[in-house]
């Protein structure tokens, strides 16, 4: 999620409240081996936008003394978009996930299958399953946004919401690996609702779509395509 962060500031110094990210393709995680280690990191962007008024745009790190390669990790393109967005379906999303999810059952069986999370980024504080879909209800534990767009710990709380709203398949966990399209209507506040629903589901992949409501149900962000890839529990622990 701070790779969002980072690529939605982008957009925005290229196209103001109306720049929005699209085709993101994570090709390698960032490591950090331990509390203490440190990377250097930068985001590229074109001088000019292409034929389709588009900018590409990458995030890469190295070594702290900048010696070594850079390793790319993320590329995308920026846009400006004015569409508005679809009409709030809060109320909606409530009526199709009826089933509500104990919150320690739903970390700990992330655990169990290789995803830890700290207390911070452990911010959905309630659940709904449906039928290909969830509902969740996130909230920071501490309001320090600051100067981020979309906190990211609060923005990995919509994301995490995924993980509900896919079927369990033994150990697996299916990671994000690409994007469609991300574009924040509105700064949120430390408290939002995620809905998630499934698109289509093929072999090892799925795709999903993620809509961010305020308390009062507008709409205030849209990630769409997302496209998860199956990691098996032995996968993860070899990061």
């Amino acid at each position: 999620t701070a790779y969002l962060e980072m690529l939605l500031a982008r957009a925005r110094d290229a196209f103001g409240a109306e720049g929005c990210v699209e085709d993101v393709v994570i090709q390698e995680a960032m490591l950090l081996e331990d509390a203490g280690d440190l990377r250097l990191v930068q985001t590229v962007r074109a001088a000019a936008v292409d034929g389709g008024g588009a900018l590409s745009v990458s995030v890469a790190s190295s070594a702290p003394d900048g010696a070594g390669a850079w390793i790319t990790h993320v590329t995308a393109r920026l846009r400006r978009d004015a569409a508005e967005t679809s009409p709030g379906v809060l109320e909606h999303a409530r009526r199709q996930c009826p089933l509500e999810q104990e919150m320690p059952a739903f970390y700990a069986d992330l655990a169990r299958r290789g995803l830890q999370f700290g207390e911070r980024f452990r911010p959905v504080s309630r659940l709904w399953r449906g039928e290909g879909q969830a509902l969740g209800e996130i909230a920071l534990t501490d309001d320090d946004g600051g100067a981020t767009l979309f906190h990211p710990a609060l923005l990995d709380g919509c994301l995490q919401v995924l993980a509900a709203a896919l079927p369990v398949d033994g150990d697996a966990l299916f990671m994000p690996i690409a994007i469609g399209r991300y574009r924040l209507v509105d700064r949120p506040t430390a408290r939002c609702w995620s809905h998630v629903e499934v698109r289509a589901a093929e072999g090892d992949t799925r795709r999903a779509d993620v809509s961010v409501y305020d308390e009062t149900g507008r709409p205030i962000a849209q990630i769409t395509g997302v496209s998860l890839k199956r990691a098996s529990r032995a996968s993860l622990e070899r990061l």
